[in-house]
């Protein structure tokens, strides 16, 4: 899930109806921050778990980070364009002064705790992870958390060469 690699959409959950406030405006800058505090996100070698961002009326808004923010408006295809990014734990939404009324939007991210984003988390309810991975998981917690070995111990004390 790095730089190249496709992101397995069973890794991501979404947050449906983020409300937005309108915090700074300025001549030709609009921004906006989310009302909520996002849970934490998973960090990547080259990007954050923020993977999407939409409007409410589906269209995908550029991500980026505070910097690209401020350069963004001197782009000569994309100079129009909404562009978020995450700050402080929260999403921020740059309006580059199409004076567009942006109030709710929905958000795409993987969690490093998944039940972070449900507050109404049911732990019979699947759990955001590939069928693949499962076994590699079970692996992890039985060697590492309660130290059960894969194959059985020699048994010399009781004699079972003796047995055969």
């Amino acid at each position: 899930m790095d730089k190249g690699r496709d992101i397995n959409p069973m890794y991501v959950q979404t947050i449906p109806c983020v409300h937005i406030d309108r915090i700074d405006s300025t001549a030709g800058h609009i921004e906006y921050r989310s009302d909520i505090e996002l849970p934490k996100l998973i960090d990547f070698h080259f990007r954050t778990g923020l993977v999407y961002v939409k409007d409410m009326f589906g269209n995908l808004i550029q991500l980026g980070n505070e910097t690209k923010m401020k350069y963004q408006k001197y782009r000569k295809y994309t100079c129009g364009d909404y562009i978020a990014y995450i700050k402080n734990n929260r999403l921020y939404v740059e309006d580059p002064g199409n004076d567009h009324q942006l109030e709710w939007v929905e958000i795409g991210v993987i969690a490093e705790n998944p039940a972070d984003i449900n507050e109404c988390f049911d732990p019979d309810s699947s759990y955001p992870a590939p069928a693949h991975m499962i076994p590699v998981i079970k692996d992890m917690i039985f060697t590492k958390e309660l130290n059960i070995m894969h194959q059985m111990p020699s048994d010399e004390t009781n004699n079972s060469r003796d047995d055969m």
